[in-house]
Protein backbone atom coordinates (compact mmCIF):
# COMPACT_ATOMS: atom_id res chain seq x y z
CA UNK A 1 0.00 0.00 0.00
CA UNK A 2 1.77 3.20 -0.91
CA UNK A 3 1.91 6.02 1.81
CA UNK A 4 0.33 9.00 1.65
CA UNK A 5 2.31 11.94 0.31
CA UNK A 6 2.23 14.56 3.51
CA UNK A 7 0.55 17.56 1.48
CA UNK A 8 -2.52 14.94 0.81
CA UNK A 9 -3.42 16.72 3.68
CA UNK A 10 -3.18 19.19 6.66
CA UNK A 11 -2.71 16.57 9.15
CA UNK A 12 0.14 14.53 7.37
CA UNK A 13 1.71 17.92 6.52
CA UNK A 14 1.86 18.70 10.44
CA UNK A 15 3.36 15.53 11.64
CA UNK A 16 5.90 15.83 9.64
CA UNK A 17 7.34 19.42 10.45
CA UNK A 18 6.80 17.84 13.78
CA UNK A 19 8.97 15.58 12.41
CA UNK A 20 11.23 18.00 11.14
CA UNK A 21 11.32 20.33 14.17
CA UNK A 22 12.37 17.54 16.43
CA UNK A 23 15.73 16.68 14.12
CA UNK A 24 16.56 20.33 14.12
CA UNK A 25 15.54 21.11 10.56
CA UNK A 26 13.07 23.67 12.03
CA UNK A 27 12.85 26.32 14.82
CA UNK A 28 9.96 25.25 17.28
CA UNK A 29 8.37 28.91 16.57
CA UNK A 30 8.05 28.11 13.01
CA UNK A 31 5.94 25.09 13.98
CA UNK A 32 3.79 27.28 16.29
CA UNK A 33 3.33 29.97 13.88
CA UNK A 34 2.12 27.31 11.37
CA UNK A 35 -0.03 25.10 13.82
CA UNK A 36 -1.76 29.01 14.98
CA UNK A 37 -2.47 29.54 11.18
CA UNK A 38 -4.17 26.47 11.11
CA UNK A 39 -6.22 26.75 14.04
CA UNK A 40 -7.23 30.45 12.71
CA UNK A 41 -8.48 29.20 9.43
CA UNK A 42 -9.67 25.78 9.07
CA UNK A 43 -10.31 25.47 5.26
CA UNK A 44 -6.11 26.29 4.30
CA UNK A 45 -4.30 24.11 2.34
CA UNK A 46 -1.30 21.76 2.90
CA UNK A 47 0.40 23.96 0.50
CA UNK A 48 -0.43 27.29 2.20
CA UNK A 49 0.37 25.83 5.90
CA UNK A 50 4.05 24.21 4.33
CA UNK A 51 5.09 27.80 2.79
CA UNK A 52 3.75 29.68 6.31
CA UNK A 53 5.99 27.22 8.06
CA UNK A 54 8.76 27.83 5.83
CA UNK A 55 8.42 31.90 5.37
CA UNK A 56 9.18 31.97 9.32
CA UNK A 57 11.97 29.99 8.79
CA UNK A 58 13.68 31.65 6.18
CA UNK A 59 12.99 34.84 8.19
CA UNK A 60 14.92 32.91 11.46
CA UNK A 61 17.60 32.65 8.64
CA UNK A 62 18.16 36.46 7.24
CA UNK A 63 15.39 36.33 4.39
CA UNK A 64 12.18 38.72 4.18
CA UNK A 65 10.21 36.76 2.27
CA UNK A 66 9.74 33.45 0.66
CA UNK A 67 10.32 32.95 -2.45
CA UNK A 68 8.56 30.18 -4.39
CA UNK A 69 10.33 29.14 -6.92
CA UNK A 70 13.40 29.70 -5.47
CA UNK A 71 13.01 26.92 -2.85
CA UNK A 72 11.74 24.66 -6.33
CA UNK A 73 14.73 24.94 -7.72
CA UNK A 74 16.91 24.16 -4.79
CA UNK A 75 14.80 22.45 -2.17
CA UNK A 76 17.42 21.80 0.33
CA UNK A 77 17.59 25.41 0.97
CA UNK A 78 14.42 25.45 2.52
CA UNK A 79 15.43 24.27 6.12
CA UNK A 80 18.04 23.75 8.14
CA UNK A 81 19.75 20.56 6.84
CA UNK A 82 23.27 19.41 8.30
CA UNK A 83 26.35 20.57 6.17
CA UNK A 84 25.58 17.14 3.91
CA UNK A 85 22.37 16.74 4.16
CA UNK A 86 22.36 13.85 6.51
CA UNK A 87 19.66 11.20 6.04
CA UNK A 88 18.24 10.09 9.17
CA UNK A 89 17.85 6.55 10.39
CA UNK A 90 16.39 4.09 7.91
CA UNK A 91 14.26 2.95 10.47
CA UNK A 92 12.98 6.08 10.94
CA UNK A 93 12.77 7.66 7.07
CA UNK A 94 11.93 11.08 7.25
CA UNK A 95 9.98 12.73 3.59
CA UNK A 96 13.27 15.08 2.63
CA UNK A 97 12.06 18.86 0.94
CA UNK A 98 13.30 17.39 -2.57
CA UNK A 99 10.84 14.62 -1.88
CA UNK A 100 8.35 16.47 -0.88
CA UNK A 101 8.32 19.27 -3.69
CA UNK A 102 8.37 17.05 -6.03
CA UNK A 103 5.82 17.58 -9.01
CA UNK A 104 5.04 20.64 -7.35
CA UNK A 105 5.65 23.57 -9.82
CA UNK A 106 4.99 27.38 -8.56
CA UNK A 107 2.18 28.23 -10.18
CA UNK A 108 -0.01 25.66 -8.74
CA UNK A 109 1.66 26.48 -5.07
CA UNK A 110 0.94 30.25 -5.63
CA UNK A 111 -2.67 29.13 -6.82
CA UNK A 112 -3.21 26.98 -3.27
CA UNK A 113 -2.00 29.61 -0.95
CA UNK A 114 -5.13 31.75 -1.67
CA UNK A 115 -7.07 31.59 1.49
CA UNK A 116 -8.88 35.13 2.99
CA UNK A 117 -8.71 34.52 6.28
CA UNK A 118 -4.49 34.18 6.19
CA UNK A 119 -2.95 35.77 3.18
CA UNK A 120 -3.52 39.09 0.84
CA UNK A 121 -1.61 40.70 -2.32
CA UNK A 122 -1.26 44.10 -0.70
CA UNK A 123 -2.85 46.04 1.86
CA UNK A 124 -5.34 43.99 4.56
CA UNK A 125 -5.17 42.81 7.83
CA UNK A 126 -3.88 38.62 6.99
CA UNK A 127 -0.73 38.01 8.57
CA UNK A 128 0.70 36.97 5.29
CA UNK A 129 1.17 38.76 1.81
CA UNK A 130 1.34 37.34 -1.36
CA UNK A 131 3.49 39.88 -3.20
CA UNK A 132 4.50 39.21 -7.20
CA UNK A 133 5.83 35.23 -6.64
CA UNK A 134 7.08 35.75 -3.11
CA UNK A 135 5.34 35.30 0.20
CA UNK A 136 5.90 37.54 3.32
CA UNK A 137 5.20 38.05 6.90
CA UNK A 138 2.81 41.69 6.81
CA UNK A 139 5.29 43.39 9.22
CA UNK A 140 8.04 42.61 6.62
CA UNK A 141 6.28 43.24 3.40
CA UNK A 142 5.55 46.57 5.30
CA UNK A 143 9.11 47.51 6.03
CA UNK A 144 10.13 46.46 2.29
CA UNK A 145 7.40 49.06 0.97
CA UNK A 146 9.11 51.29 3.95
CA UNK A 147 12.26 51.12 2.72
CA UNK A 148 11.42 51.30 -0.85
CA UNK A 149 9.06 54.38 -0.86
CA UNK A 150 11.99 56.20 0.81
CA UNK A 151 14.67 55.06 -1.71
CA UNK A 152 12.21 56.45 -4.70
CA UNK A 153 11.34 59.50 -2.38
CA UNK A 154 15.43 59.97 -2.33
CA UNK A 155 15.50 59.31 -6.66
CA UNK A 156 13.29 61.87 -6.66
CA UNK A 157 15.56 64.92 -5.45
CA UNK A 158 18.51 64.01 -7.63
CA UNK A 159 17.38 66.44 -9.87
CA UNK A 160 17.65 69.53 -7.14
CA UNK A 161 20.57 68.42 -5.25
CA UNK A 162 22.30 68.68 -9.04
CA UNK A 163 21.16 72.23 -9.27
CA UNK A 164 22.53 73.24 -5.85
CA UNK A 165 25.78 71.43 -5.94
CA UNK A 166 28.14 74.38 -5.99
CA UNK A 167 30.85 74.68 -8.22
CA UNK A 168 33.97 74.35 -5.87
CA UNK A 169 32.71 70.65 -6.44
CA UNK A 170 34.67 70.37 -9.52
CA UNK A 171 38.11 71.58 -7.46
CA UNK A 172 37.30 69.56 -4.26
CA UNK A 173 37.50 66.46 -6.63
CA UNK A 174 40.39 67.34 -8.82
CA UNK A 175 42.32 67.65 -5.21
CA UNK A 176 40.60 64.14 -3.88
CA UNK A 177 41.70 62.37 -7.31
CA UNK A 178 44.56 64.46 -8.95
CA UNK A 179 45.27 64.94 -12.60
CA UNK A 180 44.34 61.78 -14.91
CA UNK A 181 46.84 61.07 -17.49
CA UNK A 182 46.27 57.48 -18.25
CA UNK A 183 42.98 58.71 -20.41
CA UNK A 184 41.34 56.04 -18.96
CA UNK A 185 37.62 56.93 -16.97
CA UNK A 186 38.54 57.11 -13.04
CA UNK A 187 35.25 55.22 -12.32
CA UNK A 188 35.61 55.97 -8.23
CA UNK A 189 35.72 59.84 -9.27
CA UNK A 190 32.57 59.29 -11.33
CA UNK A 191 31.24 57.33 -8.25
CA UNK A 192 32.14 59.91 -5.53
CA UNK A 193 30.52 62.68 -7.92
CA UNK A 194 27.29 60.49 -8.54
CA UNK A 195 26.99 59.96 -5.00
CA UNK A 196 27.46 63.38 -3.96
CA UNK A 197 25.01 64.95 -6.58
CA UNK A 198 22.45 62.24 -5.54
CA UNK A 199 19.54 61.40 -3.18
CA UNK A 200 20.78 57.77 -2.87
CA UNK A 201 23.46 55.90 -3.93
CA UNK A 202 24.76 52.19 -4.05
CA UNK A 203 28.71 51.83 -4.96
CA UNK A 204 29.55 48.21 -5.30
CA UNK A 205 32.81 46.58 -7.18
CA UNK A 206 34.93 43.39 -5.77
CA UNK A 207 37.89 42.95 -3.29
CA UNK A 208 40.16 45.30 -3.73
CA UNK A 209 38.33 47.85 -6.25
CA UNK A 210 38.53 50.73 -4.03
CA UNK A 211 35.51 50.86 -2.21
CA UNK A 212 36.59 52.19 0.83
CA UNK A 213 38.74 55.16 -0.50
CA UNK A 214 35.97 56.17 -2.41
CA UNK A 215 33.32 56.56 0.46
CA UNK A 216 36.04 58.16 2.04
CA UNK A 217 36.57 60.13 -0.24
CA UNK A 218 33.03 61.01 -0.91
CA UNK A 219 33.00 62.29 2.99
CA UNK A 220 35.92 64.40 2.30
CA UNK A 221 34.24 65.74 -0.35
CA UNK A 222 31.08 66.41 1.61
CA UNK A 223 32.60 67.79 4.80
CA UNK A 224 34.85 70.08 2.28
CA UNK A 225 31.65 71.49 0.23
CA UNK A 226 29.86 71.65 3.51
CA UNK A 227 32.72 73.70 5.55
CA UNK A 228 33.40 75.86 2.85
CA UNK A 229 30.10 77.43 2.58
CA UNK A 230 27.84 79.14 5.27
CA UNK A 231 28.02 76.26 7.97
CA UNK A 232 30.45 75.98 10.56
CA UNK A 233 29.09 72.71 11.64
CA UNK A 234 30.29 69.29 10.23
CA UNK A 235 27.72 67.14 8.48
CA UNK A 236 26.79 64.16 10.60
CA UNK A 237 27.79 61.12 9.30
CA UNK A 238 27.20 57.57 10.28
CA UNK A 239 29.13 54.31 9.69
CA UNK A 240 27.75 50.90 10.20
CA UNK A 241 28.25 47.06 8.90
CA UNK A 242 26.69 43.80 9.47
CA UNK A 243 28.32 42.88 11.46
CA UNK A 244 31.08 43.43 15.19
CA UNK A 245 33.92 41.77 13.01
CA UNK A 246 33.08 43.89 9.86
CA UNK A 247 32.35 47.04 11.56
CA UNK A 248 36.57 46.25 12.88
CA UNK A 249 37.69 45.94 9.66
CA UNK A 250 36.12 49.19 8.33
CA UNK A 251 37.04 50.69 10.89
CA UNK A 252 40.70 49.82 10.17
CA UNK A 253 40.17 50.46 6.20
CA UNK A 254 38.58 53.86 6.84
CA UNK A 255 41.67 55.42 8.97
CA UNK A 256 44.25 53.91 6.46
CA UNK A 257 42.03 55.72 3.28
CA UNK A 258 41.74 59.09 5.45
CA UNK A 259 45.79 58.76 5.84
CA UNK A 260 46.32 58.49 2.25
CA UNK A 261 44.17 61.57 1.35
CA UNK A 262 45.85 64.81 -0.07
CA UNK A 263 47.93 66.79 2.73
CA UNK A 264 46.70 70.16 1.04
CA UNK A 265 42.84 69.12 1.43
CA UNK A 266 43.37 67.65 4.85
CA UNK A 267 44.70 71.29 6.25
CA UNK A 268 41.35 72.68 5.70
CA UNK A 269 39.94 74.05 9.00
CA UNK A 270 38.26 70.93 10.63
CA UNK A 271 38.03 68.80 7.79
CA UNK A 272 39.94 65.86 9.09
CA UNK A 273 38.21 65.65 12.49
CA UNK A 274 34.82 65.84 10.70
CA UNK A 275 35.53 62.67 8.85
CA UNK A 276 34.16 59.87 10.75
CA UNK A 277 36.62 57.00 12.10
CA UNK A 278 33.58 55.26 14.12
CA UNK A 279 32.37 52.32 12.90
CA UNK A 280 29.31 50.45 14.01
CA UNK A 281 26.80 47.37 13.44
CA UNK A 282 23.79 48.14 11.70
CA UNK A 283 21.60 46.74 14.71
CA UNK A 284 23.23 49.37 17.23
CA UNK A 285 22.70 52.08 15.08
CA UNK A 286 19.07 51.34 14.54
CA UNK A 287 18.53 50.61 17.93
CA UNK A 288 15.97 48.75 19.87
CA UNK A 289 11.77 49.37 19.53
CA UNK A 290 10.77 48.47 23.20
Amino acid sequence: MTAAHPLDSRESLLNLLERWQSLGWLRALDLAFTRFLAQQAPDASPELLLASVLVSHQLGRGHVCLSLEGVLADPYTALSLPPEQAVVDSLEPVCLPNQLLQGLDAQHWAARLADPLLVARGEGQTPLVFDGKSLYLRRYWHYERSVEAAIAQRLLKRESLQAQLPDESRAVLQGLFGENTTGDTDWQKVACALAASSGFCIITGGPGTGKTTTVVKLLALLQSLNLCGANTKALRIKLAAPTGKAAARLKEAIAHAIAGLPHTLLTQAGLRESIPTDVITLHRLLGSRP
